[in-house]
């Protein structure tokens, strides 16, 4: 009875993880932005076509090549934060006139709306920020009733 419960408990656990296994490696190829245009539902409702998921996919490997071309000039101290900054949101600003070019017009009106409406329930559902949590951090510059302008520390009354 021992022996069986033992080998139970192992099959769970076993099972277990596999499937966490399994969703941690499905949630490392989906990048960042859960697979973006070539994520099931997206194209779906762009109703792209075979041809079009092909050439988005080259486009999307090209931009993950000069992605980490880019950190790995940065982790090597050849740019500034504010540089790697300003390259990364050229590099992905300039995806737009590719996908343009593999997109039928509507696809692309579509995908800017469908863009818009991700972007406006991602930062809805973002804690701190006003969400849909409704907690708001407040103006950070007023710490406290004890905390006056032109007096560093606290209401203290100047030393004479």
């Amino acid at each position: 009875m021992k022996t069986l419960k033992a080998l139970s408990l192992t099959l769970i656990t076993l099972l277990a993880l596999g499937i966490f296994t399994a969703e941690a490696q499905r949630g490392m190829q989906r990048g960042s932005a859960d697979g973006g245009i070539l994520s099931a539902e997206m194209s779906e409702a762009l109703q792209l076509t075979d041809q079009q998921k092909l050439q988005i996919l080259e486009l999307r490997q090209t931009q993950q090549a000069r992605m980490q071309s880019l950190r790995e000039n940065f982790r090597q101290g050849d740019m500034t934060p504010n540089q790697m900054r300003a390259q990364r949101d050229e590099l992905r600003n300039g995806n737009d006139p590719a996908l343009q070019e593999i997109l039928t017009e509507e696809q692309f009106a579509k995908l800017v709306e469908l863009r818009a409406e991700r972007r406006a329930i991602n930062q809805a559902n973002r804690p701190g920020r006003g969400g849909a949590d409704g907690y708001q951090r407040g103006n950070r510059g007023n710490r406290g009733a004890g905390m006056q302008q032109g007096t560093p520390r606290g209401n203290r009354s100047p030393r004479p």
